[in-house]
């Protein structure tokens, strides 16, 4: 599912939920963006690598790069994703602290 339309469909159920746990709106939607693009290039339906596997082929005389070979090159950035979701989970001081400085 496109990460547009998993918003849509999630956000009214699950925004209001996240107040009443008493979850900071910011860091909850950010917490959300870094979910969503995970799920973006994660298989088997990484809308942005079968993006990245068509678009390799256009222009001069270079080949298609395999889906394989995009979902493997996309699956080394799966672990840095984990940890960040991790940080963001245990210490969501530490991602809003940029936003606080801005007066956010």
């Amino acid at each position: 599912m496109d990460s547009l339309a998993l918003l849509v469909m999630t956000l009214p159920v699950f925004y209001p939920l996240a107040e009443k746990v008493g979850w900071d709106p910011l860091w909850f939607c950010m917490l959300l963006i870094v979910i969503t693009s995970m799920g973006a290039i994660t298989p088997p339906v990484g809308v942005s690598s079968y993006v990245v596997s068509s678009m390799s082929g256009q222009g001069g005389s270079r080949e298609r790069v395999p889906l394989d070979k995009v979902f493997a090159g996309a699956l080394m950035f799966l672990p840095s994703f984990i940890v960040t979701l991790l940080l963001m989970a245990l210490f969501p001081s530490l991602s809003l602290w940029l936003p606080s400085q801005l007066g956010l």
